[in-house]
C-alpha cells in the first residue's frame, strides 16, 4: 500500500515554525532579548554567579543555573523564560546590587510579557 502523503512535514518542525511566528512581536522580542542579556551576565561574571548562588541559598530557592536559549529550538527559549521567572526575585536582588548590571533588571512589563509567553508555549513542550 502506498502512502498518500507525499509532502507531510514533521509535526515538530511545523510546531517550531508556528511558535517562532507567534513570538514575532516587539514586546516579546524585547523581553526575550533582555532574558538573553541577563543569562549572559550571569554566564560571564563569576561575581554574579556567586551572588546568585548565595541569594538562592539565602532565600531557599533551588540552586540552579540560568538557561541560555538556542535559536533553532523554541523549547530552549521556553526553558530560559521559565527559569528566569522562577528565579526572578534573586535575579532582581543580584542585578540590583551592582550598578554595572542594574540596567538588566526586568521591568514589570517585561515580566508580564514573559509570563504570558510562558503560559502559552510551555504546554507545547510535551510534544
Amino acid at each position: 500500500m502506498r502512502l498518500l502523503f507525499k509532502d507531510l512535514r514533521c509535526f515538530d518542525h511545523n510546531l517550531d515554525l508556528a511558535i517562532n511566528k507567534g513570538l514575532v512581536d516587539n514586546r516579546i522580542d524585547r523581553a526575550i532579548r533582555l532574558c538573553r542579556k541577563v543569562v549572559a551576565a550571569f554566564s560571564y561574571s563569576w561575581k554574579c554567579k556567586r551572588s546568585l548562588r548565595e541569594m538562592q541559598e539565602k532565600n531557599n530557592i533551588p540552586c540552579k543555573k540560568l538557561i541560555a536559549d538556542v535559536s533553532t529550538r523554541w523549547s530552549s527559549t521556553a526553558n530560559m523564560i521559565n527559569r528566569i521567572l522562577k528565579q526572578k526575585e534573586v535575579i532582581r536582588i543580584v542585578l540590583g546590587q551592582d550598578r554595572t548590571t542594574s540596567h538588566l533588571l526586568p521591568s514589570w512589563q517585561d515580566l508580564e510579557v514573559l509570563q504570558c509567553v510562558a503560559t502559552v508555549i510551555t504546554p507545547f513542550q510535551t510534544f
